[in-house]
């Protein structure tokens, strides 16, 4: 079963990796996107807000919902695929350095031009910050699911960050919620932060229970 045969499915790029304005606060970022959305809903007659979102992609879902929520909006659904809340971490700074060098080496080594890797490491550097950013509101009332992937894919982890990456057991999503009961977590044992985007018949299945 595809996902177009139970919902009306819409794609969201990347605002800065394609805009040389970038847009560097998370909340600007979700206003940004919500202009559209409300736009397609409109145009479309639709009144359910879905999100599914990855990475970053997840963190901004959220601020999505703390705004829609500011709305009168109680009844909106989002699906985080491995999604981490770094504004609680003390150690994601660290992580982030290692995350980025290795990325960047292995762009080198792929030759890639210098100058794209340039413009990967600015573009890295504005998500990251974006990424320790604040939801604005607990989230009251949003329904939300975290798939998890359980396998470590970043190496080599720094030795005093370890644990404490092992140890944020939701991503810190906790902290955004008001209401546990509004937050399901699904761990994930075969996937890494990368491969759980090709877990489709798992998703799938989270979003039609």
């Amino acid at each position: 079963m595809a996902l177009s045969e139970k919902f009306s499915c819409y794609g969201v790029d990347s605002y800065n990796l394609y805009s040389k304005n970038l847009i560097r606060d998370l909340n600007k970022l979700a206003e940004y996107y919500l202009v559209h959305i409300e736009s397609v809903m409109k145009d479309t007659g639709q009144s359910n807000y879905l999100f599914l979102g990855w990475s970053l992609g997840g963190q901004i879902a959220l601020e999505i919902s703390s705004i829609l929520e500011s709305k009168g909006y109680n009844d909106t659904k989002v699906y985080l695929l491995d999604t981490k809340l770094k504004y609680y971490s003390d150690n994601s700074h660290a992580l982030y350095q290692t995350e980025k060098d290795n990325y960047l080496s292995k762009l080198a080594s792929q030759g890639f031009d210098i100058s794209y890797i340039h413009k990967v490491a600015k573009l890295l550097d504005v998500e990251n910050n974006i990424q320790h950013q604040k939801i604005t509101s607990e989230l009251a009332f949003t329904k939300i699911a975290l798939l998890k992937a359980m396998q470590i894919e970043v190496q080599p982890i720094p030795a005093d960050n370890l644990s404490s990456y092992i140890e944020v057991s939701n991503h810190n999503i906790e902290r955004a919620v008001k209401n546990a009961s509004n937050l399901k977590i699904i761990n994930v044992y075969d996937a890494s932060h990368t491969t759980i985007l090709k877990k489709e018949s798992l998703i799938l299945s989270e979003l039609t229970a």
